[in-house]
């Protein structure tokens, strides 16, 4: 099964899914909205292992929230108008950041096809709203 399809991986210990960088979100809205995203994603698949990616959920380490993160990278954006802003994005997570940008600054957010496809399936209006 193609991994645009579901984000699972099969495995000879069963079926895997990796988070990738996983941040526990406290807000219930947002855990909410998440889980019902991937359970829509998952259809009926069973995950046999799930491995969470929580390398900087160590207290040594001070980031600021998402919701200041995506504020500052706002800023920074507005604050550069004549200037094009590349983001570095490879695969999936971010799609809530371009959402962010492209509703507070009203602009559309140029990427690539594999990009668009992905935050298609968690967010089947991506493509119009936010994409060129």
């Amino acid at each position: 099964m193609s991994w645009l399809s579901t984000p699972t991986i099969a495995t000879e210990f069963g079926c895997l899914m990796y988070t990738g960088d996983f941040q526990w979100e406290v807000d219930s809205k947002r855990a909410k909205d998440a889980r019902s995203r991937l359970l829509n994603v998952l259809k009926n698949e069973t995950v046999d292992v799930l491995y969470l990616d929580n390398t900087y959920c160590n207290p040594s380490y001070d980031f600021p929230t998402r919701e200041v993160a995506t504020q500052q990278v706002v800023d920074i954006i507005a604050s550069h108008p004549e200037r094009d802003i590349v983001i570095g994005i490879d695969t999936l997570g971010k799609e809530e950041l371009l959402i962010h940008i492209s509703r507070v600054l009203n602009i559309k957010v140029q990427s690539s096809l594999m990009l668009m496809e992905n935050s298609n399936l968690l967010y089947p209006w991506i493509r119009k709203e936010v994409f060129l």
